[in-house]
């Protein structure tokens, strides 16, 4: 990582902590965090679920339409 990506992530982290401690009392910040991690964990389990049906479905057996020469 370089200075100015450091300085950038310190910022936006420092912003965030700023953003957090002014509105505390206001905004519904359970409610945001909760959000927040359903945007991020609900395409991670589909991605997962999806891996789990294709192999599923890959190491069923089949009927075999050819022979093999």
């Amino acid at each position: 990582m370089s200075v100015g990506a450091g300085i950038v992530i310190g910022l936006i982290f420092l912003g965030l902590i700023w953003l957090y401690v002014s509105t505390w009392q206001r905004w519904r910040w359970k409610r945001i965090i909760l959000w927040c991690f359903g945007i991020l964990i609900v395409p991670i389990l589909g991605f997962f679920g999806w891996l789990w049906t294709t192999s599923y479905m890959e190491s069923r057996p089949y009927v075999e339409e050819q022979m093999w020469i």
